[in-house]
């Protein structure tokens, strides 16, 4: 039997199953054959999950339907039905919200239920909202307040102060202080998770940036008389901060290209700090490398002669 036809959003539950002639024994032996998985007691997958995430997708798709019309996929489990990005999420269970207020909160084996957040029953129909998914994470990580809403404000979804209205109904909660202290640094023009942690990184450092700066005089050097845009100027340096989450230069063409703008940025006058994502984890690595261009450029301008 084709299990896919019995699945929805990838996952059935034995309830399902029997109602298809599958009983329990019949479950074991799939399960022995490799034909399902279980993903928590009641609930299996058609085949084998491709990675930990669609694991975990999949153990999210299971809770949503186990819930339904009671409670609603919230914190993490929200931000990945809704598109946006996750920062280290908790993979081991899956948050919801329950939707009426009142009902207090449990944590489970295999799911955490949340207490309602508002006086008024949430649309057992949808998601908490992405701007409570985001502040809800917040509790959690600040980085992954930052992640989410980063990546909320660029697509339109949230806006910052809709995240700052969400975080008010989690007053008290462990982590708001936190939380509503990175609020503020939710900025859409970091255009990928990487950028997001780059700035935060560079301002835990004490560097104050411009991000998506467009670099003067490289419009006069290219084909099309657009000027070359970096990740981050380092205010007050002639330094800039590209991140490279991962190779995104197909071929030799692309990757003779991106030497030639770093060329022509460097032509002008600028130091250029590439980073990866095992840089993120090594702060003081990465103050070394921003410190050392920033003392190669301020020699630079020294040595630089004065116009007349």
């Amino acid at each position: 039997m084709d299990l896919s036809t019995i699945a929805r959003d990838g996952v059935f539950s034995s309830a399902a199953a029997s109602r298809f002639g599958l009983d329990a024994a019949a479950l074991r032996r799939l399960l022995r054959a490799g034909s399902c998985t279980r993903l928590r007691p009641g609930w299996y997958a058609p085949g084998r999950p491709a990675s930990d995430h669609e694991l975990w997708r999949l153990r999210v798709a299971a809770a949503a339907q186990e819930y339904a019309g009671r409670a609603v996929l919230s914190h993490d489990a929200a931000l990945l039905t809704l598109g946006l990005p996750t920062f280290r999420p908790v993979t081991s269970r899956v948050d919801l919200t329950w939707t009426e207020p009142g009902i207090p909160a449990h944590l489970g084996r295999w799911v955490r239920l949340h207490q309602c957040p508002t006086a008024h029953p949430l649309d057992p129909e949808r998601s908490v909202t992405p701007a409570l998914a985001i502040a809800q994470t917040g509790l959690r990580s600040r980085r992954a307040l930052l992640v989410a809403g980063d990546a909320a404000m660029r697509s339109r979804v949230a806006t910052r102060a809709q995240v700052d209205d969400a975080l008010a109904l989690l007053d008290g909660h462990r982590g708001i202080v936190a939380a509503r202290a990175v609020a503020h640094r939710i900025e859409p023009l970091h255009e990928s998770p990487g950028e997001t942690l780059t700035a935060w990184l560079l301002h835990q450092l004490g560097y104050r940036f411009v991000p998506q700066y467009d670099v003067p005089g490289t419009g006069q050097l290219t084909a099309s008389g657009w000027p070359d845009r970096v990740d981050f100027l380092v205010e007050g340096t002639r330094v800039v901060v590209e991140f490279d989450g991962k190779v995104k230069y197909e071929g030799r063409d692309a990757l003779f290209a991106e030497k030639q703008r770093e060329d022509r940025i460097r032509s002008l006058g600028y130091e250029v700090v590439r980073l990866v994502w095992a840089d993120l984890s090594h702060p003081e690595r990465v103050r070394t490398l921003l410190h050392a261009a920033v003392m190669r450029s301020s020699r630079r301008d020294v040595r630089r002669p004065r116009s007349a």
